[in-house]
């Protein structure tokens, strides 16, 4: 099992909660290309593709997530969980850390929102 521990603004979750992003982004995969296929073989308004932002951001945001060793949900609140069962946390007591663990958090929501509308973008255009 991968050990890891907690580095403020970088990495503030271990390996189960990992495995959960993971779970998660493939669960937005999977309903992403569901709804896609869906809307496409009923010939539904071009326009209602725009509803695949909702699972695209499920999938960007658990692959940013998994991929960064980082929850932005716990960054956002102060939390961490480096070797606990999944949804079990710690607070973080630093300030500092907490504001490190924030900006990053606001990051990587960024980044999972720029990743969802490209994805959306491309599937209301094609």
């Amino acid at each position: 099992m991968e050990q890891e521990q907690y580095i403020p603004g970088a990495c503030n979750i271990g390996p189960e909660e990992r495995r959960m992003r993971k779970i998660g982004g493939w669960a937005g995969i999977g309903l992403f290309l569901i709804l896609f296929a869906i809307l496409y073989l009923t010939h539904a308004p071009q326009w209602t593709r725009w509803f695949l932002f909702l699972p695209a951001i499920v999938a960007a945001t658990g692959w940013v997530q998994y991929a960064n060793h980082f929850c932005v949900n716990f960054g956002m609140r102060g939390l961490m969980n480096m070797d606990k069962a999944a949804f079990q946390t710690e607070n973080v007591i630093e300030a500092e850390y907490r504001k490190k663990d924030r900006q990053r958090a606001l990051l990587l929501i960024a980044l999972s929102v720029a990743i969802s509308l490209a994805a959306t973008a491309l599937a209301t255009f094609l």
